[in-house]
């Protein structure tokens, strides 16, 4: 049996009590204690915020780290990642749970069936399981799954998790559509996989006229418009359609 364990009482409500507990030496040895210690100062000093008005609830946590940004606050990217997970190794550590988690220990007899097909699918079985245990948590069996389904697994990852929600879910999505496509006797039940690539456009009447101008000059002249464009030898080989013209 280790030497640590999570404190009988309540777990810490916010940061500052949290490191009391981690300098007391109750959870982990000196030397993680110590790394521990220095994480949730830097937290605190990055935040400008008193340790004791930072709650140790982790969607309340992961709204404040996404404010921030290693450049923003004058450390390497690895520095940042680095105190991100030991914050959350220490929440681990000092058993910071948010009452009534949905997720199960283990999963429902169904869920277990189902994965026994993925024995020679290891990523698809670790990208699902906690999803299974979240649904066996509620009764969701796996005829049931939809995009209502995994949409109440991101606001539960929204709420509880201090990692990218967004990109567990997104994996979640995928692997059940790479399950359903290779797995037999997977449940015939599509989900859409959500895309959360950020991008942007700017209108093209943002641009200088001059600009617009040689744009419509260079479209036209993809299409030949102008006939003596045929002849043109920056001109294509074949006239583009207008639809890959506008693409």
């Amino acid at each position: 049996m280790s030497p640590f364990s999570p404190p009988t009482a309540t777990p810490p409500r916010d940061l500052a009590a949290l490191l009391r507990v981690i300098e007391a030496g109750l959870l982990c040895g000196p030397r993680q204690a110590r790394e521990i210690a220095s994480a949730i100062r830097s937290l605190g000093a990055w935040l400008h915020t008193g340790l004791d008005r930072l709650p140790t609830d982790p969607a309340a946590l992961r709204r404040h780290l996404a404010k921030l940004h290693s450049e923003r606050v004058g450390v390497s990217p690895a520095r940042f990642a680095n105190v991100k997970s030991l914050l959350n190794r220490a929440l681990a550590l000092a058993g910071v749970k948010p009452a009534n988690r949905p997720i199960a220990e283990a999963l429902s007899p169904s869920w277990a069936r189902l994965f026994l097909k993925l024995r020679e699918e290891p990523y698809i079985r670790s990208s699902l399981s906690p999803f299974a245990r979240f649904c066996s948590a509620l009764a969701i069996e796996p005829n049931a799954i939809s995009d209502k389904i995994t949409a109440h697994y991101l606001e539960h990852l929204e709420q509880y998790s201090l990692r990218r929600p967004a990109t567990t879910h997104q994996t979640v999505c995928r692997a059940w559509e790479q399950a359903r496509s290779r797995i037999a006797g997977w449940p015939e039940i599509a989900v859409t996989v959500p895309f959360y690539g950020a991008t942007y456009t700017r209108p093209l009447t943002a641009f200088p006229a001059s600009f617009q101008a040689d744009l419509d000059s260079y479209l036209g002249r993809l299409g030949c418009e102008d006939v003596s464009d045929l002849l043109d030898p920056a001109a294509p080989v074949r006239p583009l359609k207008q639809s890959s013209i506008k693409t």
